[in-house]
């Protein structure tokens, strides 16, 4: 008899492996927490010149003065439609600034500032490096406008013919 009542007590004390939520309360035991919602920003290819301008000769420290005078608007998009755990940031208009200027500020979500990294001219084309993407600066509609657009086919790593001096020919 004593046994039995040893073992009912160990029962009764001995921890529960799973109690099961009551009908119509508020349990949580086997809700998943709520996904978190997906980011995607929105990248611009095309990049216009807030104020008009442009210019004729193409040294790297007219260029540089260039792009850190004035702000690059992206193209107006449509409004986006959140859907669901989506959320889309739209491309934000770029500010150039040269290295030994940049200071430590609070950030804005209005601009992104992009530090001027590499310009370089190449074949009559005007290469900006954007977040390791190749923009060319270029005119565009008319000659009022100056813009940076995307060139996927441009690179800063191919080989640049005739740089250097070559040896005659035997």
């Amino acid at each position: 008899m004593r046994a039995l009542l040893v073992l009912l007590a160990l029962v009764a004390v001995a921890p529960r492996s799973a109690d099961a939520c009551a009908v119509g309360s508020s349990c949580l035991k086997y809700k998943r927490p709520p996904d978190m919602p997906t980011v995607i920003r929105q990248q611009a290819g095309l990049y216009t010149r807030h104020s008009g301008g442009t210019f004729r000769s193409f040294t790297r420290s007219k260029v540089v003065a260039f792009l850190t005078g004035a702000q690059w608007d992206p193209p107006s998009q449509p409004p986006v439609l959140k859907q669901g755990f989506v959320r889309v940031i739209p491309a934000l208009p770029i500010r150039f600034v040269e290295a030994e200027h940049a200071t430590r500020t609070l950030q804005s979500n209005s601009v992104r500032v992009v530090l001027v990294r590499r310009v370089e001219y190449r074949k009559g084309v005007v290469m900006i490096e954007v977040d390791n993407q190749v923009f060319a600066l270029a005119q565009c509609d008319g000659k009022k406008r100056m813009c940076l657009s995307l060139r996927n086919d441009l690179s800063f790593d191919a080989p640049v013919e005739d740089e250097f001096a070559q040896p005659p020919l035997p």
